[in-house]
């Protein structure tokens, strides 16, 4: 894990540093090292995602072409003068002093989310294997095989794969909680820079390991483009406020980080700049209110600092071609259920309307009604539910909108953007998250938005409370105790993912690694020899020496075989091939005698509503009905697969039988002779 985090350190954080001391002079390490992050994220996933679609290939070249464009913008910053008096007001004698708070927080998040990826081999949530398949993809082929997905988010994955030869499945297994760390600081900067320390501390802190953000704390163990996303939210609406008050002296520096943020976002989760734009949008229609003065020079010039995102997005899904984008609307609306009554109300009322005008005119109409691009709009602008269903979560849905039009007219009263924004933010998000408008039936992300936005106002909340009671020697003592017992219980008791692909999830993967990564029969035995606890060390000895071995288990996933477990995790040298067997055909290829099999059934697992992240089954039910149909289907194969094995002939093929757990079973499957 240690590899896995330094690399991604040193290739997104220490290589453009200098640069980052260029951009932003006169700031605190904290406020540096996030424009660092921002500078080697934004600018790789940007250049990847032009790189997939024009080149397509050599994604060892994009690689070195990062690595020479970063080196040389630092190189190049060494050279000012401006860096070097920069760096010296840093590391002050106070810094110890005010850096230490923050870096206790910046541990307690790292080791939260750290602790479940260390303890089981699984991945988590449902498209985690997705995502290694695209970054495993991408990095033998400088693309993703989906072409429409956006791919920015695994050029960043794959940079310690190419340059550093890391094993992809160790990269997607333990740099979540790099990125879930770094949203920890960019929530820490957004609150010192907007309002003070002490909400920017404890802020944080809620982000890093208080209980009650246990959602959001688990979006940070494993890596996932939407986690990326999240973390670029608070980033991009701190830079947009201080260039909407344009009270900074390095407007450039500013300018230019906003532009690199929002071109990451483009390239990694374009869907969430609808979000930011949306934001945007009616802080504009605030500030008009508030001030007509240079109100149109001011919103011309941050259109155009968007631009760069809306043009790298737009060219994104021209690539894709009209196919996909055609498909991935459907998939958006899929999961769909009072839109589509919405939708035919409209088209009733569309065509009531249109019977009045030519024939030519009606054939148009009619095209436009039954294209899921209109079905898309409708779908976005219509009210899905009133609350989650549940009382409490709803009463606390409605105190929370209370507290953020309280922040936005405070923020609009006292003239403080940073206030406004906040208000703005955390109000639009708890509308999303409970109504389901503006947002897309089968895209519901904007409720992890919300929490990040309610650590920031519990930041500020809490903020105004310790100003009350910190004057007491003894009150300052009992928080500061309270955090501690706080971040303890969450390193005890830390969040994870429920195992939904497998009742044997982890065991599968180990047991798969570990047959992978031996070259043969001789280095497997050795390990097992030497104490390596791996239940397969019995089953070893069946195998022969110079046949090739295939691993044979059931499909784990539904769509279109994106993201199957086992030939994922296996190492990319590994001499080991996969075999995944189909529910509704079973095993098409019979077994041939050139070859040995290790066959790998699991217990069929029967989900329950509680496997599943509650809020998420609150905004998207039959979303999560669909989860559960699909592994009941799933699990089928198993029992074609056993079936198959029944049905070899006992004089052609040895075969001996192995439970590893009570919920994987292990058959050795060997060629007589």
């Amino acid at each position: 894990m240690g590899t896995v985090t330094a690399s991604l350190f040193v290739l997104l954080v220490l290589l453009p540093l200098p640069i980052a001391h260029l951009l932003l002079p006169k700031r605190d390490w904290s406020e540096t090292l996030l424009g660092a992050f921002l500078i080697g994220t934004g600018s790789q996933s940007a250049i990847g995602l032009v790189w997939s679609h024009v080149v397509g290939h050599a994604p060892g070249t994009e690689a070195a072409v990062y690595l020479c464009l970063l080196t040389g913008g630092s190189l190049f910053s060494f050279l000012s003068p401006r860096l070097r008096q920069s760096v010296q007001r840093i590391f002050t004698k106070d810094w110890i002093k005010s850096a230490f708070p923050l870096l206790l927080v910046l541990i307690a998040a790292f080791a939260v989310r750290s602790i479940h990826p260390l303890q089981t081999a699984a991945l988590g949530q449902s498209d985690a294997y997705t995502h290694l398949h695209y970054l495993r993809h991408l990095s033998e082929h400088g693309k993703i095989f989906n072409i429409v997905y956006p791919a920015g988010y695994h050029w960043l994955l794959a940079l310690p794969v190419l340059l550093f030869g890391l094993d992809p499945y160790l990269v997607a297994r333990f740099a979540g909680a790099f990125f879930g760390t770094a949203l920890v600081l960019a929530i820490y900067v957004v609150l010192e820079r907007l309002v003070n320390r002490r909400p920017a501390l404890l802020g944080s802190f809620c982000a890093a390991c208080f209980p009650g953000m246990n959602i959001l704390i688990k979006t940070g163990i494993g890596a996932f483009a939407n986690q990326f996303g999240l973390l670029l939210i608070p980033c991009i609406l701190y830079l947009y406020a201080l260039l909407a008050e344009k009270k900074e002296g390095n407007i450039l520096g500013l300018t230019l980080l906003f532009i690199i943020a929002l071109l990451g976002l483009a390239a990694s989760v374009p869907m969430m700049l609808l979000h930011i734009f949306i934001i945007f949008l009616i802080e504009r229609l605030v500030a008009l209110l508030r001030t007509r003065r240079q109100w149109l020079r001011q919103t011309l010039f941050l259109i155009l600092l968007c631009l760069p995102a809306v043009l790298l997005a737009s060219f994104h899904f021209w690539q894709a071609g009209s196919g996909q984008r055609f498909n991935t609307a459907r998939v958006l609306i899929q999961y769909g259920g009072e839109e589509k009554a919405t939708t035919e109300k409209v088209v009733h009322k569309v065509q009531q309307v249109s019977k009045k005008t030519s024939v030519t005119h009606n054939k148009y109409v009619e095209i436009v009604l039954a294209s899921p691009y209109f079905q898309l709009v409708v779908d976005f602008f219509t009210i899905k539910r009133f609350g989650f269903g549940n009382f409490f979560i709803d009463l606390m849905g409605w105190a929370l909108l209370a507290l953020y039009l309280i922040c936005l007219g405070y923020g609009v009263f006292r003239q403080h953007i940073g206030i406004t924004i906040l208000g703005t933010w955390g109000a639009l998000t708890t509308v999303q998250a409970s109504s389901g408008f503006l947002q897309f039936s089968s895209y519901q992300r904007e409720g992890w938005s919300l929490l990040v936005a309610t650590c920031c106002l519990s930041g500020v909340l809490a903020g105004l409370v310790y100003d009350r009671i910190g004057q007491y020697r003894v009150m300052r003592g009992s928080v500061s105790l309270c955090m501690f017992v706080i971040a303890c219980w969450e390193v005890l008791h830390p969040p994870g993912h429920p195992t939904l692909q497998s009742s044997a999830e982890s065991l599968l993967i180990e047991s798969v690694r570990f047959v992978g990564e031996s070259k043969g029969k001789t280095d497997s035995q050795q390990e097992c020899n030497h104490g390596t606890d791996n239940p397969l060390c019995g089953l070893l000895g069946v195998f022969t020496e110079d046949l090739p071995l295939t691993i044979v288990t059931r499909y784990f996933v539904g769509w279109q075989n994106q993201g199957d477990i086992v030939p994922n995790v296996l190492p990319p040298e590994s001499p080991v091939t996969a075999l995944t067997v189909n529910s509704s055909r079973g095993i098409t290829e019979s077994f041939t005698p050139d070859r040995q099999y290790l066959v790998l059934l699991d217990r069929e697992k029967v989900l329950q509503p509680q496997d599943i992240v509650s809020a998420f089954a609150m905004v998207a039910p039959s979303q999560v009905e669909s989860v559960f149909r699909q592994q009941r289907y799933l699990y089928r194969a198993n029992k074609k697969i056993a079936s198959y094995l029944l049905s070899l002939p006992k004089k052609e093929w040895y075969i001996e039988k192995k439970a590893l757990s009570k919920n994987l079973t292990a058959y050795a499957v060997v060629p007589r002779r």
